[in-house]
């Protein structure tokens, strides 16, 4: 009985520092020691819902999300509250993504991406 229980100890052990290990895998750490997410990360799970309308095939309104580089254009590093991209995620009247794309983003969403931008919008 004692080995089925180191043995359930062990897998537990290893199951929490693997779920540690993949957050800290998509995340880097600020100035003030807080987590930010990296840009990798961020591509993956919200710029992508972007992509559809703002993509490497279809840009409305001039608009590509697609890669670092399209995205910095729509960034002020280190200033969220400057970025055309926070402003357009957080219109109540006319948000990105739109309903017809899946609306608005979540709150964390939007969180992580303002925390990207002010901790200088690094392409990691």
């Amino acid at each position: 009985m004692k080995r089925l229980t180191k043995i359930a100890f062990l897998a537990a052990t290893f199951s929490l520092l693997a779920c540690s290990y993949h957050e800290a895998k998509h995340q880097t750490t600020s100035d003030v020691g807080q987590p930010t997410p990296t840009y990798k990360y961020l591509a993956a799970s919200v710029f992508s819902s972007c992509t559809d309308c703002h993509g490497a095939t279809v840009q409305k309104k001039g608009v590509r999300l697609d890669t670092y580089a399209d995205v910095m254009k729509k960034v002020v590093a280190k200033s969220a509250a400057q970025s055309p991209i926070m402003e357009k995620m957080t219109d109540d009247d006319d948000p990105m993504p739109p309903d017809s794309a899946g609306g608005k983003l979540s709150d964390d969403k939007i969180k992580l991406v303002e925390d990207w931008i002010n901790n200088g919008a690094l392409n990691n």
